[in-house]
């Protein structure tokens, strides 16, 4: 496990101020929150990743994001294509998140790519929700 700071990995967690910028913005003040939690949460983590309590903060404010964002977008997200292209980004979004564990696993390389992509999807996907709420 690495223990000093992954540099492209805190580079590409940075990317969700650009969600809590616009989600303030618009007045969307839960999903501003839960934006900063979870860049909080990821920052504190790759800053020096370990498993540690950090670990499970990470997992515990990036789900509450998660959670916020699927919630605020199926409950008011009503036309057909929008809708659609959402559970397509969500789908996407899980799809990173397994090939990055699976290759970290693997020991294979890779995986930081994998996650680096995972987290700027994500910030996209927050963007278009916060759009279309």
């Amino acid at each position: 496990m690495m223990t000093k700071p992954n540099y492209w990995l805190l580079g590409t967690t940075s990317t969700f101020i650009f969600p809590i910028l616009y989600s303030y913005r618009k007045k969307k003040y839960i999903l501003c929150f839960s934006t900063v939690l979870a860049l909080v949460g990821s920052l504190n983590y790759w800053k020096n990743p370990s498993i540690t309590y950090n670990r499970n903060i990470d997992f515990i404010t990036s789900r509450l994001s998660l959670i916020s964002y699927v919630y605020f977008g199926y409950t008011t997200i009503y036309k057909l294509y929008p809708s659609m292209l959402g559970y397509f980004n969500l789908s996407m979004i899980y799809r990173l998140y397994y090939l990055s564990c699976k290759k970290y696993i693997l020991n294979d390389s890779v995986w930081i790519y994998y996650h680096m992509l995972f987290h700027l999807y994500t910030t996209l996907s927050k963007i278009y929700v916060i759009y279309w709420v």
